[in-house]
C-alpha cells in the first residue's frame, strides 16, 4: 500500500520586500518543520521521493525534515523542487502526484494553501471532519490502494491521520 504525505510548509516570516517566493522560515517554523521531521522518523513514514515547491520557507521546510530525517545523509532521499508547486490549484497538485514514479511507496508533497489544505480535505472526503484546519506545519498522510501514482482515484485513497506541530 502506498503513502501520500501532504504538507504545508511551516511558519514562514512576512514579506520584507524580497517579494512572496523568497519568504524565509521563522524560528518557528524551522522548529515546527523539525517536528514534523521526528513524526515522519518516530511513524516510518519516510519518503521515497519529496516534490515541493520551489519557493523558500518550502525548500526551508524540506531542509529540516530531511535532517530530521536522515541527519547523517540528508541526500539520501530524492527531492525534486518545482516552481509548478508554488501556490498551486488542487488540481496541479493532484496532477503531480499522478506522475510520480510507479516504484515510489510513500510520497512527501510540500506545498502551500490553499491548494494543499483543499486537496487534503478533499481526499479525506468522507473523514474531513477529522481535519479542521490547515495551520502552517500540517501534516496529512492517506493511505493508496493502487499499484500506479497514476491509477489513484477518490476510491482508492483512505484518510490515516493529520498532524500539526
Amino acid at each position: 500500500m502506498k503513502k501520500l504525505l501532504l504538507l504545508r510548509h511551516a511558519n514562514a516570516a512576512p514579506d520584507n520586500g524580497t517579494g512572496d517566493h523568497e519568504r524565509p522560515l521563522t524560528e518557528k517554523g524551522l522548529s515546527d518543520a523539525t517536528s514534523v521531521g521526528k513524526f515522519i522518523s518516530e511513524n516510518s513514514l519516510n519518503p521515497d521521493l519529496i516534490l515541493c515547491s520551489s519557493a523558500r520557507r518550502t525548500v526551508e521546510t524540506a531542509q529540516q525534515i530531511l535532517t530530521a530525517i536522515v541527519p547523517e545523509d540528508t541526500g539520501s532521499i530524492p527531492t525534486l523542487y518545482d516552481r509548478k508547486l508554488y501556490l498551486p490549484p488542487t488540481q496541479v497538485l493532484f496532477d503531480e502526484i499522478q506522475m510520480a514514479p510507479k516504484n515510489i511507496e510513500t510520497l512527501l508533497v510540500i506545498s502551500h494553501n490553499p491548494g494543499v489544505a483543499e486537496l487534503a480535505v478533499n481526499l479525506a472526503e468522507n473523514d474531513a471532519q477529522k481535519i479542521h484546519s490547515y495551520a502552517e506545519g500540517t501534516l496529512s498522510i492517506f493511505d493508496i490502494n493502487a499499484d500506479d501514482w497514476y491509477n489513484i482515484t477518490p476510491q482508492s485513497i483512505k484518510f490515516n491521520n493529520v498532524f500539526a506541530p
